[in-house]
């Protein structure tokens, strides 16, 4: 299918949801969808679609569910998305957009767009994320940036985002994160940076994060850990710290909690590093661990 009009929807307004994914289509009439009022979820996931008339979804108030992703977008008309008041889920992954769409939103009754919940931007070409590209999304509780080309993430980039509990960053080319990156980001329970390449995790960076839960830092270039890097995540129960160039782990470095009371890691990967040595003092405070991996490493000494 390469193309149609609004008269193909005009016997079908009580529509709900609309699947014309892995198509041809190249554009689409501002009013193509001007009849489905009752739309609440559209997927043009696969199509050829190079920009999105400013008007196309003025009338699907009712929409919550919108999926663009692998088209061509490399941009979004200021005010696409203002009247879709209750869409929860937008996904634009593998598109080629270099910023994130918040002016799409622009001309709504709110400056902010409360109920989206989920955001997925992966595999564009962002290059910089900052505080006002989300300030406008304070509900969101899932964002993904993976696969573009970050390099940095700055102080208070995310500190809107309260109530955000997955945050993915995979496969970006970060070297480094500011102290105040994570600020404001205390119900976050997942953060996955791997695939970056980031040298240093300063206490500073992770200290927000009261609830984290799971961090996954490999295929990185860690090549230190400080001790007490991870003091304070209390609720941290997997860490992935392997394929990097870790050498060296500080006495107490892998440890998470105050004391021991507050431990509660369960899940260690440090495979594929170049660690010489395991002992005591560097494994210190983690006796809830279930799984410890360290193949792949130059360990010639474990203290027994």
């Amino acid at each position: 299918m390469k193309w149609f009009g609004k008269a193909l929807f005009d016997q079908t307004r009580q529509l709900k949801t609309l699947n014309i994914a892995k198509n041809q289509l190249s554009s689409l009439g501002e009013n193509t969808f001007t009849s489905l009022g009752r739309l609440e979820s559209l997927n043009l996931a696969g199509n050829r679609l190079g920009t999105i008339d400013q008007n196309l979804l003025r009338y699907n108030v009712n929409l919550r569910r919108l999926i663009l992703d692998g088209n061509r977008l490399d941009e979004f008309p200021r005010g696409a998305l203002a009247s879709l008041y209750s869409l929860t889920h937008l996904s634009l992954a593998n598109n080629s957009l270099r910023t994130v769409p918040t002016t799409a939103f622009d001309g709504g009754v709110d400056h902010q767009h409360r109920a989206l919940r989920y955001l997925n931007l992966n595999g564009n070409q962002l290059t910089e994320i900052s505080r006002r590209q989300f300030y406008v999304f304070p509900g969101l509780q899932t964002l993904t940036l993976a696969w573009n080309n970050l390099t940095q993430v700055r102080d208070h980039t995310f500190v809107d985002l309260e109530e955000l509990e997955r945050l993915t960053l995979d496969g970006n080319r970060v070297e480094y994160l500011a102290d105040e990156c994570f600020r404001g980001l205390t119900s976050l329970r997942r953060l996955s940076l791997c695939h970056n390449v980031i040298r240093d995790v300063r206490p500073a960076v992770v200290r927000y994060m009261v609830r984290l839960e799971r961090l996954d830092l490999s295929h990185n270039h860690l090549d230190f850990i400080r001790t007490r890097t991870f003091d304070g995540l209390h609720h941290l129960r997997e860490l992935r710290l392997d394929h990097n160039w870790l050498r060296v782990i500080e006495d107490g470095g892998l440890a998470v909690g105050h004391s021991a009371i507050h431990t509660s890691l369960t899940w260690l990967s440090l495979d594929h590093n170049q660690l010489d040595r395991l002992t005591r003092p560097m494994l210190e405070g983690l006796q809830y661990l279930k799984f410890l991996g360290a193949h792949h490493n130059h360990v010639n000494y474990v203290q027994v």
